[in-house]
């Protein structure tokens, strides 16, 4: 599909594609690659490599020692670093490796933040990003948790409301509509 894209013969986006997330303990055998040790995470990203990813995806839970070694081994291959940024050193490790995208701003906030949001220190994870030229992107998803970290549950039904809301599945937004877990299930299930 990616090759018929850039030959201009369909039409449709730039594909930019990662592999299996690298993780220390796998959800699934499709979208997760589970690392123990740093040699482990040197292979699966050299996997990733083979394969024509354009990206390197991590968790947040990798311990400072995988992510590193998850980091490094993409620098040496010529691959970008994106996924979440890790709890293990916050975002201070993302950007001391060099990480190029953090693919979820509620990730963001709960490194940066833990369950306590102090919109005072906004100020300072943005600074860390900046310089760092890390990326941040948000899903639509998010939504909840960023409400509720916000300390605005009833903001949810507001954002729920937006027109653009319609793009999401119909299980997302009945799901939002319930409540938001995160309200009641503090401290974050990130910091677990």
């Amino acid at each position: 599909l990616r090759g018929e894209l850039e030959a201009g013969r369909l039409p449709g986006p730039l594909v930019f594609i990662s592999g299996a997330t690298i993780d220390r303990d796998p959800v699934s055998d499709w979208d997760h690659v589970a690392v123990q040790d740093p040699e482990g995470a040197r292979r699966a990203v050299l996997g990733q490599m083979e394969a024509g990813v354009d990206v390197v995806a991590v968790t947040p839970v990798l311990s400072a020692e995988l992510y590193v070694a998850v980091a490094r081994a993409a620098r040496e291959v010529g691959l970008p670093l994106g996924g979440e940024a890790p709890i293990a050193g916050g975002l201070e490790l993302a950007v001391r490796e060099g990480q190029a995208s953090i693919d979820n701003l509620v990730n963001v906030l709960f490194v940066h933040f833990g369950s306590d949001l102090d919109r005072g220190r906004l100020g300072s994870a943005a600074e860390l990003l900046g310089r760092g030229g890390i990326s941040v992107t948000t899903a639509i998803s998010s939504f909840d948790k960023a409400v509720a970290m916000m300390g605005n549950p009833s903001e949810l039904r507001r954002l729920i409301d937006r027109p653009e809301v319609r793009f999401a599945s119909p299980e997302a937004r009945r799901r939002w509509g319930q409540g938001n877990i995160f309200v009641s299930h503090a401290p974050s299930p990130y910091l677990a």
